[in-house]
């Protein structure tokens, strides 16, 4: 995802991959909080790119950072123990608070499988 710093025009990008499929689904990993439509990000339709204040962006980049090697994490848990198992672990974190969540989640599956077991 092309993301312009409002301040400087600088270019940045964000991307998440899927371990499993190989996509890029950064735009519905933030579109899913919200922030495309809350104005966090706004779409600059003549440069065909989100604009975004630096603050945003690296909230944005350390987010990904983090849940990009939870997805790594997840994928070899699911190798490793199947993917009900680990399934069942993701379904006992309530926190839906982005921040929260990858660390509740990633403690969880400390407690199931180890401490940094899969990664």
């Amino acid at each position: 995802m092309e993301i312009i710093i409002k301040a400087t025009d600088a270019v940045e990008y964000l991307e998440i991959i899927s371990p499993r499929t190989g996509l890029n689904y950064i735009e519905d990993f933030i579109g899913n909080t919200g922030a495309l439509v809350n104005g966090e990000f706004t779409w600059d339709e003549e440069r065909e790119a989100y604009l975004a204040d630096q603050k945003v962006f690296d909230w944005w980049q350390e987010m990904v950072t983090i849940f990009q090697a939870l997805e790594y994490r997840l994928h070899d848990l699911r190798e490793e123990h199947g993917e009900e198992a680990v399934w069942n672990v993701t379904q006992t974190i309530d926190d839906p608070e982005l921040p929260y969540f990858a660390g509740a989640l990633n403690a969880a599956l400390d407690a199931k499988f180890g401490e940094e077991a899969g990664s």
